[in-house]
């Protein structure tokens, strides 16, 4: 799974001639400490360096002070967001 996570930020950041920062969200994005560091590791040529203590703990910035490319995780709230749009929708 990780090839493939590799390859697509690869591809975007071709595109985008280079990241700022790169999004961990949702469940495993959130909850697989491993993952990210693999996904990290294989982004390492972008100049992004995970904290390993910082991505262990898996909230907030867990790159480290230097990186080229910040990483971060994100919780999301889909369902608040469903709720937010209805309740929008509906006004």
């Amino acid at each position: 799974m990780s090839h493939r996570i590799i390859r697509e930020i690869g591809s975007l950041a071709a595109a985008l001639g280079g990241l700022d920062a790169l999004i961990f969200t949702a469940g495993i994005g959130e909850n697989d400490g491993a993952t990210r560091a693999e996904v990290a590791a294989g982004c390492g040529w972008l100049g992004l360096s995970l904290d390993a203590g910082l991505n262990a703990a898996g909230r907030g910035c867990i790159s480290v002070a230097g990186s080229l490319v910040s990483a971060w995780v994100v919780p999301t709230d889909e369902e608040g967001m469903i709720a937010r749009h209805m309740a929008e929708t509906l006004a």
